[in-house]
């Protein structure tokens, strides 16, 4: 969202409360009329003004968080989808965002929330493609996040891999309790069979969860 747009809005708004003002004050009142439709119009004023201060802080806030949302964008997509994404764009540079905007385009503003970046709906409804455009031709070597950010990613991944394909993982947590199952019943020993057991689940989570995230960044 550009400065000159987010002006342009206001300014729109802000005409159209003025001339809907000077209809109301131009129809035939009585005292008390008048005086109940002032209290009114001073309500409505005092509610665009409050609306445009916190839509201009969003759109500071924004511009702040602007870099590190692309870099998150851009880490996020593997090498696979954003060739995808930029063959699609390419070959309707019109209709891509359009047609997105309530499929692929809330998939990418909710995953912007869950990195933190809390912003009203109009706020990312108006940037997201602008993001993902940036983020399409960011260089690897230019994306920087930080720790907090960079942890936040991981734990996005990892979730998008599970709901991605939850079959692999029931199948790995099975393999698991197989491959336990005998090594404990080679031990004969209660304590070390549920320590073992838990540090092979362990493991095996977490290599799978570090390969299936390597996989989908590529």
């Amino acid at each position: 969202m550009s400065g000159s747009s987010a002006d342009s809005f206001f300014e729109d708004r802000y005409e159209k409360l003025l001339h809907e003002i000077e209809e109301r004050r131009e129809r035939p009142m009585t005292a008390d009329e008048r005086a109940s439709a002032e209290r009114a119009i001073e309500k409505r004023m005092s509610e665009m003004q409050e609306f445009v201060e916190i839509r201009r802080k969003h759109e500071r806030k924004y511009l702040a968080e602007r870099p590190l949302m692309v870099s998150f964008l851009a880490a996020l997509l593997s090498g696979k989808t954003k060739r995808s994404i930029k063959a699609q764009i390419e070959a309707n540079p019109g209709d891509f965002f359009a047609v997105q905007h309530l499929s692929f385009g809330m998939w990418l503003r909710n995953q912007l929330r869950r990195a933190g970046f809390e912003y009203d709906a109009m706020t990312l409804d108006n940037v997201w493609s602008g993001l993902l455009l940036d983020a399409l031709h960011l260089p690897k070597d230019q994306i920087k996040l930080p720790p907090n950010l960079r942890r936040k990613l991981w734990n996005i991944k990892l979730l998008n891999s599970v709901r991605r394909s939850p079959g692999k993982w029931r199948m790995s947590a099975f393999a698991c309790l197989i491959a336990s199952a005998i090594f404990l019943e080679i031990l004969h020993n209660s304590f070390a069979v549920v320590f073992s057991l838990l540090v092979i689940l362990i493991l095996a989570s977490c290599i799978w969860s570090y390969l299936d995230c390597m996989q989908a960044s590529r």
